[in-house]
């Protein structure tokens, strides 16, 4: 198995992308904004991987989040279809933000109905979705390492 496929590689970059993504928020950088929020989903990725590799799963190198918990024990889906944070997360990831500038996240969260709610000039509308959509990632995160920490103790 690739190293980057391991269940247990997977598991210590979802912990390191969740906090990474917390400092570049953090920093208020505008140009940290789409990173940001894709090393969080990324985050996400990476532990919905991790618990669904670990349970028998083989990787298909797709990003679909959704496909991913799907693979995944029926404690985590249950404990994330329908939740706020796990729509959040869904609604908003893409794998192409990653390529995005400022403007282009602007667009695209504008498109996704993200900053529906919220007044404000165009940085603190998205600084205001980015740090919505990291704190989204950071709950769905904390339930997937419950479920892999009571994966590991049953193994």
């Amino acid at each position: 198995m690739d190293l980057s496929h391991r269940p247990s590689t997977l598991y210590g970059a979802s912990t390191e992308h969740l906090r990474i993504a917390s400092e570049l928020l953090e920093s208020g950088r505008r140009g940290n904004y789409a990173m940001s929020i894709y090393i969080a989903g990324l985050g996400v990725e990476c532990i919905l991987q991790a618990i669904a590799l670990h349970h028998g799963s083989r990787h298909d190198a797709r990003h679909d989040l959704r496909a991913w918990l799907a693979k995944c024990p029926g404690t985590l889906i249950s404990g994330l279809r329908g939740t706020p944070a796990w729509d959040e997360v869904v609604a908003s990831w893409s794998n192409e933000i990653r390529y995005f500038s400022f403007e282009a996240l602007a667009g695209y969260l504008r498109r996704k109905n993200r900053f529906t709610g919220r007044k404000g000039g165009v940085e603190s509308l998205v600084r205001a979705a980015a740090c919505s959509f990291v704190a989204a990632c950071v709950r769905v995160q904390e339930k997937g390492v419950a479920e892999w920490l009571r994966s590991c103790r049953r193994k």
